[in-house]
């Protein structure tokens, strides 16, 4: 009879990455229905771990204040932190992130059972139950699959879902009705920006698209981060709402009231897909083993073989969010 009756998850970062471990979460909520599973990240991302089904609690790492002016508050942060994971008594310990960092935290949990990812072999000792990721899968796939590799709980086609807690669905409709945008009608989210300037398309190029579907009658909204406000200026001088002032929660909520959401690859992107959003996502690749809209090949769009991502026209991004939206508009 299995004994487990505390877990803690870790994976500290980044959006999407934190994203791709929802199904992991709900096959170890099935596996183990008794337990008191918590979830520790980074500070940043607590409000959105804290919206997981089947989550009990978060704990938040504050991995800036170290490389910050503010490092004292982050030594005290850090040391609390350490004493909550050394006295939790967790039975389990499933670290999905592949840091030195994170693998000390399970061995310093002095939990029985501890499950991770570790690319080298120093960090392989801080589990009972070491993995290299495997590199031939979607991400999602590799996190559920390091769980029955360790011979944890299994269950078959684990969801991948997520929905926005109301109070950040009520900050969400507060900016559709600040920028006079009607919820009922077809909004297009746009998330232009990435995290890596190398798998962004033009941001100059979305502009012929947004202004396309603005005149068909489209509600255009712009999604950022406050590093994007400057960038982002361009699409903001040409009136369309643009979000680098509403937190990530919001940025959720607004993808969560649209019909289609275009974007690079990014955490967003891959939200809205579990959120149950139609995508529309410019990558360079959608081969399988990388992350894409998870199951949805079909709603990438790929520069021509050996081609750049600059190579994909607007006029083919344009017939891909028409074809979305007319589907959507047929169901």
């Amino acid at each position: 009879m299995d004994t487990t009756k505390r877990v803690l998850i870790i994976r500290t970062k980044s959006i999407g990455d934190i994203v791709f471990t929802i199904p992991a979460v709900n096959v170890i909520r099935a596996g183990f229905p008794d337990a008191d599973i918590t979830f520790l990240t980074s500070c940043e991302f607590e409000p959105l771990v804290d919206a997981f089904e089947g989550i009990d609690r978060v704990l938040g790492m504050d991995r800036h204040s170290l490389r910050s002016v503010h490092f004292a508050r982050g030594i005290a942060a850090t040391w609390q932190l350490l004493r909550e994971v050394r006295s939790g008594g967790f039975d389990l310990v499933v670290d999905f992130q592949n840091y030195g960092e994170t693998a000390a935290l399970a061995w310093l949990s002095r939990a029985s059972r501890r499950v991770g990812f570790a690319s080298r072999r120093l960090r392989s000792r801080a589990f009972t139950s070491p993995a290299r990721r495997w590199g031939t899968a979607h991400p999602i796939d590799e996190n559920v699959r390091l769980l029955r590799e360790a011979r944890l709980p299994h269950v078959e086609d684990p969801p991948n879902f997520y929905a926005v807690p109301e109070p950040h669905m009520e900050k969400a409709r507060a900016f559709l009705r600040a920028h006079d945008v009607d919820p009922s009608g077809q909004i297009l989210f746009v998330q232009p920006l990435t995290s890596q300037t190398w798998k962004n398309w033009p941001l100059e190029r979305y502009l012929p698209v947004v202004r396309h579907f603005r005149a068909e009658g489209v509600s255009v909204l712009v999604g950022g981060g406050p590093a994007d406000t400057e960038r982002l200026g361009l699409l903001r001088d040409e009136g369309f709402p643009v979000t680098t002032e509403e937190s990530l929660m919001t940025d959720a909520g607004l993808m969560q009231l649209s019909t289609i959401v275009l974007g690079g690859d990014t955490g967003l992107i891959h939200l809205a897909v579990a959120m149950r959003r139609r995508v529309v996502a410019l990558m360079w690749s959608k081969a399988p083993d990388q992350p894409i809209p998870y199951l949805r090949p079909e709603w990438v769009i790929t520069p021509a073989s050996g081609g750049r991502l600059d190579s994909i026209g607007e006029r083919e991004v344009s017939e891909h969010v028409a074809g979305a939206l007319g589907a959507r508009h047929d169901s």
